[in-house]
């Protein structure tokens, strides 16, 4: 409005997708300068719906699990042709936000998540505004569609009663 063109002018100059006139063009720039305009790259994206950015948050990438994980998933995303974004939450709650937020503003249209220590009210939150966020290493009943975890204590169960039947009694655990 400060240009004195309609919305649409504005944004045919911002997407450059039809002619306007050079003079009507200088006063939009001239007005987008004066207040600072830039351009969101997550609106941007969202828009387009391209579905080429993934982002992926771990724990903490100094860590063989994540650092393998991350590997995996770069093989997969670069065989699609898809972008990947990646950020380390580094197990404490405001990073695991912090990057979240992050992901979404750079315009990751799917986000695989390790979130161990967001509150679960934050993490359904988020999910219901990012439809492809999908939670790893922890299940949450309401989203339990979009969670991939390991269900450690049946695999520890079934490991023991193996070693049980093959007449092993003298079975300890250790755990890092």
């Amino acid at each position: 409005r400060h240009a004195g063109v309609s919305a649409a002018t504005v944004c045919r100059v911002i997407n450059n997708t039809v002619y306007v006139k050079p003079v009507t063009r200088e006063r939009v720039e001239t007005a987008m300068r004066e207040f600072n305009y830039q351009r969101n790259a997550a609106a941007l994206a969202m828009a387009k719906r391209s579905g080429k950015t993934l982002g992926l948050l771990t724990g903490n990438l100094d860590d063989p699990f994540f650092s393998r994980m991350a590997r995996g998933i770069e093989d997969t995303t670069r065989k699609a042709r898809v972008q990947l974004v990646v950020c380390s939450g580094g197990h404490r709650s405001e990073l695991e936000k912090a990057g979240l937020d992050f992901l979404i503003n750079q315009g990751c249209e799917a986000i695989v998540a390790h979130l161990p220590r967001m509150d679960e009210e934050d993490i359904l939150r988020y999910a219901a505004h990012t439809p492809a966020l999908v939670v790893i290493n922890r299940y949450l009943p309401v989203i339990a569609n979009r969670c991939v975890w390991l269900d450690n204590v049946g695999a520890a169960q079934a490991a023991t009663n193996q070693l049980i039947q093959h007449g092993h009694r003298k079975i300890a655990c250790i755990a890092a």
